[in-house]
Formats: structure tokens, C-alpha cells, sequence
């Protein structure tokens, strides 16, 4: 039974985080986290024993419940863990720009004109997590849409020293979306969905701002027949980071092949005017300076880094340049239109694996690139499985 399995998941969770917590918090010294390491193990033994004791079909979802306040639980105490003691500054130059941006949009300046270089001691960025050029330079330029800063600004402006905080609530908000979405059928899509954002957490724990583009699509998936809703979402997560453009090719077919010519094209205006609505102020004040920003991930003179298929070259067993990259990524993209053409409609979850792929072949392929769209994928399936999508998104 799936309730079963999903118990084990959930010992498995708690036991490695505690053995994590243990090895991070260094107990010894800090007392205060040995209770909360106990609990986490009493978590994990008794996890095996709530189904054969409290297993009945109408307590499946109090099930999931209980499980769902304790993985909550520990992933607050690692957030904690992670931001006082382990790493307590930024662990990405991608937040500490974006934290710096949102404080010059709040003094009435234009970010994209300012470099981001004192962000590197100010907010204590480790060298290694500091972007590096061809030319031996580092990245000080934000490089990213304008929601990335703008949506960070009332936070700032609230007093918020540390964006991670807010990213940490973004994350836990993430989870609960799925709780929402699935509840008792299929639990262990829901439980596996949370394995995966908890092997995520630590990239939200470090500065990755991700979370908050994964969390305008997850809320996107149920209304997908909602043209303007869906458009809007889109829209943003684009106005946010680059990852998400994937996206907008797949999304036309879909909506061509179900609806016709009509609705891809309103669905493509509606992402634009929202880009365009959060983008044109800085695209009117300084226009290469804005298109050299977002343009910089794939346009720029970034070195080549990543966990893809660009490891071949780190690690010298071919000498393969960025153009190679380049090319493999626009054949492989191309590929996937294809496909996306040819699939059938039933099988509309797999486009929203599509980015992932395309980005694994790409010259820049960090592990962030490509691993939220196990979550979306999921999730589409399951909301097609269970309502025969046109039910729920109609």
C-alpha cells in the first residue's frame, strides 16, 4: 500500500536530517539543537508505526497531515541551522545582487547601471560562489528581469537584513501547494514531491531565489485552460529569471493543439504585456543596459559551469567551447518542439520536463537550471490523472 511506502520516505527524511543537522549544528558545542536532533529521530522510529496503528481510507490525509507538520518542521530547523551557524552569509552572488538591486530601486535608481561588486564583502560571498568571466573579471552586473529586484523591494523596505528569510518562507509555502493540491490520493506523488524540494533546500538554505518562479508556476499547472490567469503567471516567473522563457514554445503548441490559432496568440500577448508592464521603465531608461543584463546568461562572456553535459569539458575529456554548447542546446530545443508537436494530448505533463533537458546541454547548466521541473512535471501528472485535467483547468 502506498501509505506504507510513504511512511518509510518519511523515516528515511528524518533520519537523514538528522544525521544533517547533527553534522552542521555540531551539538557538542550548541546545546540547544541536541532536543530538536532527538526529535528528529523519534520522528523517524515512529513514522514506520502511524500506518499499521492509525491506518484506515478516511485517515489518509490526517496521515499526510502529521507527516507534512513534521517535514515542516525540519526543514525550518535546518533553514535556522543553515543561515546562523553553517552559512551566515549569502552562498549566491544571485541574492546578494538582487538584495543590492532592490535597495537602489527603492532610492529611485535604475540597478542595471550600478555594479554589484560591493555586495561581495558586504554580504560575505565565499570566491567560489562569485561568477567569473572569460576575461578573468568577475559577473557585477545584476543579470537578471526586473521582478527578480522589484518583487524583493517592500521586503527590504520592511527592514528584512537577510532575503534568505524570505526565500525560506517561499520554500515552505512551495510545499504546502502540493499538500493543497494532492492531499490523500496518490500520497506518495505528495511525499516524493517533498523528498525532491527537500534535496532543493539546501539551495534555498545557501541564497537561491529559484523557489520564487517555481511557486508562480506551481500555482499556474491546475489553470492552464485559464488563458489570461495562465499568462500572467508566466509572464511573471519570465520577469523574474530567464529559466522560465523555455517554457512559452510549449505552451503554443499545447494551446494550438487543443484550442487553435486563437489562443496561443492571446496567451502570447498576455505574457508579453506582462513582461513588458514590469520590464519597460528600465528598457525606456537604458535600453543595453537592460537587454546586456538579461541577455548576460547566454549572450555574455560567462565562463562555462554547471553540472550538465558541460562536465565533458570541465573535466578535459573533450575540448568542446561554448559554441558547441550553444548548438546542442538550440538542436536539442528544437527537438523537443518537435516532439511536443507530435505527443499526444494526454501526455501534456512531459513538456514541462522539456526545459530541464534543453538546459542540461546548455554551456551554463547549474544544478538550479533544471531541477524544479521534477516538481511541475509531477505535478501535472498527477492533476491529469486525478481530474482528467479539463475538469480541474477548465
Amino acid at each position: 500500500m502506498l501509505i506504507y511506502l510513504e511512511a518509510i520516505l518519511c523515516s528515511i527524511f528524518f533520519l537523514k536530517e538528522a544525521w544533517r543537522l547533527y553534522n552542521i549544528s555540531n551539538p557538542i558545542i550548541n546545546h540547544w539543537a541536541l532536543p530538536i536532533i532527538i526529535l528528529l529521530y523519534i520522528f523517524s522510529f515512529f513514522s514506520i508505526f502511524i500506518p499499521p496503528l492509525f491506518y484506515k481510507e478516511s485517515n489518509i490525509t490526517k496521515i499526510n497531515l502529521s507527516f507534512l507538520i513534521a517535514i515542516i518542521f525540519a526543514i525550518i530547523f535546518r533553514f535556522c541551522v543553515a543561515r546562523n551557524i553553517a552559512w551566515q552569509g549569502y552562498m549566491s552572488d544571485s541574492i546578494a545582487f538582487t538584495h543590492y538591486s532592490a535597495e537602489l530601486f527603492l532610492d529611485g535608481k535604475n540597478p542595471y547601471l550600478y555594479s554589484m561588486k560591493p555586495t561581495y564583502n558586504r554580504f560575505n560571498i565565499p570566491p567560489k560562489h562569485i561568477t567569473l568571466r572569460y576575461d578573468g573579471t568577475t559577473e557585477d552586473k545584476i543579470t537578471y528581469p526586473a521582478l527578480n529586484f522589484m518583487l524583493i523591494a517592500p521586503f527590504v523596505k520592511m527592514g528584512i537584513k537577510d532575503i534568505r528569510v524570505v526565500m525560506y518562507f517561499l520554500h515552505i509555502i512551495a510545499i504546502l501547494l502540493l499538500f493543497l493540491y494532492i492531499k490523500r490520493d496518490y500520497s506518495i506523488l505528495f511525499i516524493t514531491g517533498l523528498c525532491m524540494l527537500e534535496g532543493m533546500t539546501n539551495l534555498t538554505a545557501g541564497g537561491n531565489t529559484d523557489i520564487v518562479w517555481l511557486i508562480l508556476l506551481l500555482f499556474l499547472v491546475p489553470y492552464f485552460n485559464k488563458t489570461i490567469l495562465a499568462g500572467v503567471l508566466l509572464g511573471m516567473a519570465c520577469s523574474f529569471k530567464q529559466t522560465p522563457w523555455i517554457l512559452l514554445p510549449f505552451f503554443c503548441i499545447e494551446y494550438y493543439k487543443n484550442f487553435g490559432i486563437k489562443r496561443p496568440l492571446q496567451f502570447i500577448a498576455i505574457v508579453m504585456l506582462t513582461f513588458l508592464s514590469l520590464n519597460l521603465p528600465f528598457m525606456i531608461h537604458n535600453f543595453s543596459s537592460w537587454f546586456d543584463a538579461i541577455t548576460a546568461p547566454f549572450l555574455g562572456g560567462q565562463i562555462m559551469y554547471g553540472c550538465g553535459l558541460n562536465i565533458l569539458s570541465q573535466s578535459s575529456v573533450v575540448n568542446w567551447d561554448k559554441n558547441v554548447y550553444t548548438f546542442l542546446f538550440i538542436v536539442v530545443f528544437f527537438t523537443l518542439v518537435i516532439i511536443q508537436i507530435k505527443i499526444k494530448e494526454k501526455s501534456r505533463y512531459i513538456f514541462w520536463f522539456f526545459p530541464a533537458i534543453c538546459l542540461y546541454f546548455s554551456y551554463r547548466s547549474l544544478v538550479n537550471y533544471y531541477c524544479y521541473w521534477f516538481i511541475l512535471t509531477g505535478l501535472q501528472w498527477f492533476l491529469d490523472e486525478k481530474y482528467k485535467a479539463p475538469h480541474i483547468i477548465s
